[in-house]
């Protein structure tokens, strides 16, 4: 993966690229959860699980507009949901792997649903309250429809339409020598190891 052409952090270079602020994701156990929030009888192994330093973290998506898989049309979809870990300029891109706890799974980070919608809070999040959740996605406030920032707790979930929906997602990892820097849920959309233009 080349970072020179990752397009998180550099929506700037592009015309058809912006980032949507979801707030700020409170994880206060130091494992974050990364998952579909509506299965319906959740486990420890669903999801990916990765292991975070206590904190309050800007979370945030990157928008993309490309043409549709189907209708050829320009859409804009959401290519990657991330997890600020730190104010650093990162200086490399890599699977999150070395963020899971072990035993690490053979398949590494990855992520997925059956939702269209990915969610991120702490695991200690004993159940996710889904009546609320799917109210806090249709309502505009406190981010856009189709979003949500939902208060748990002492914690919070953020939730995230997934591009162009069901599947499978990479999670990915900026960093440089001295840690992590960020977490990319990747929907996708883009190519991460061409360029995103």
């Amino acid at each position: 993966m080349d970072l020179n052409t990752f397009l998180v952090g550099n929506t700037d270079r592009y015309t058809n690229a912006s980032e949507l602020e979801l707030g700020t994701l409170v994880i206060t156990s130091g494992r974050l959860r990364i998952r579909d929030p509506f299965i319906p009888d959740p486990n420890d192994q669903d999801g990916c699980l990765l292991q975070v330093p206590p904190g309050r973290y800007r979370t945030w998506v990157t928008l993309a507009e490309i043409d549709d898989m189907i209708t050829k049309d320009r859409s804009t979809r959401e290519a990657y949901l991330s997890i600020a870990l730190a104010d650093r300029t990162p200086t490399a891109l890599d699977y999150a792997d070395t963020l899971i706890p072990r035993p690490r799974p053979s398949f590494g980070a990855l992520t997925g649903t059956d939702s269209a919608t990915i969610a991120a809070f702490d695991d200690a999040t004993v159940e996710v309250p889904q009546d609320a959740l799917v109210d806090a996605i249709r309502a505009d406030t406190p981010v856009p429809f189709g979003y949500a920032n939902l208060p748990v707790g002492e914690n919070n979930i953020i939730t995230s339409h997934t591009g162009y929906g069901d599947g499978a997602f990479n999670v990915l990892l900026t960093h440089d020598s001295a840690g992590p820097i960020a977490i990319h849920i990747d929907f996708g959309i883009l190519n991460t190891e061409e360029d995103d233009e």
